[in-house]
């Protein structure tokens, strides 16, 4: 067959339209998980009318607490237990540095990509502050951020708490009532929540229990 070049125009378009490119924007990456649950696993026991000296399904109801908080948090996007997590950016921002994913409780470091090898290098606590008021978190730079970063993938590296506290009691009656309710009906029938539908997909009082703690994004 007769091959002929692609027109410069056309193979312009298509690098811009077509290849792959990596879409720039924050990144998280959890440090150190909670070290307890919302909902113990005697709650839970409590939830699904299981007798607490009945040990045979512990393994699984304890997995479903898990599952179904990891779930909550993911669709409300939030952290319930107090929990550590790495936030990476290719870049600072020009203006104030937002955390996504909360609550926020504290932010522990403030570090980017510096130096012949590059390796990540803190920047004083003095030179920003962290507003934790607002429903995402914020860093507000008092200097300027530094112009050392590299221009590498991940140059800038924000480590932070997030959680309503460390306890069980901390997070809200309301998203622990959620987590007793799915976990009965996981218990109860495994197929019952239409997880295609993160939101929709769950029983109205858990809906009316959650909604007033998704976090809206404009």
């Amino acid at each position: 067959s007769d091959l002929r070049p692609l027109p410069a125009s056309f193979e312009a378009w298509a690098v811009t339209y077509i290849a792959p490119s990596r879409i720039a924007g924050p990144a998280l990456k959890l440090k150190t998980g909670p070290t307890v649950s919302p909902l113990t696993l005697g709650e839970a026991k409590g939830w699904c009318r299981v007798d607490p000296d009945d040990h045979e399904d512990d393994v699984m109801i304890q997995a479903l607490i898990d599952g179904y908080t990891g779930y909550l948090e993911k669709i409300l996007g939030r952290a319930f237990i107090e929990q550590e997590w790495y936030l990476y950016y290719d870049e600072f921002p020009s203006a104030e540095l937002q955390i996504p994913f909360g609550d926020v409780i504290s932010v522990t470091a403030v570090e980017y990509l510096d130096g012949e090898p590059l390796v990540y290098t803190a920047w004083p606590n003095t030179n920003y502050t962290v507003d934790i008021v607002q429903n995402d978190g914020w860093i507000n730079f008092v200097t300027a951020w530094p112009t050392e970063a590299a221009e590498q993938s991940n140059a800038v590296r924000i480590t932070y708490k997030a959680g309503f506290g460390s306890g069980a009691a901390s997070v809200p009656q309301a998203l622990r009532n959620a987590i007793g309710m799915l976990v009965t009906m996981g218990y109860d029938d495994p197929m019952g929540v239409d997880y295609k539908q993160p939101l929709d997909g769950l029983p109205m009082p858990v809906q009316s229990m959650i909604s007033p703690y998704r976090r809206i994004y404009v």
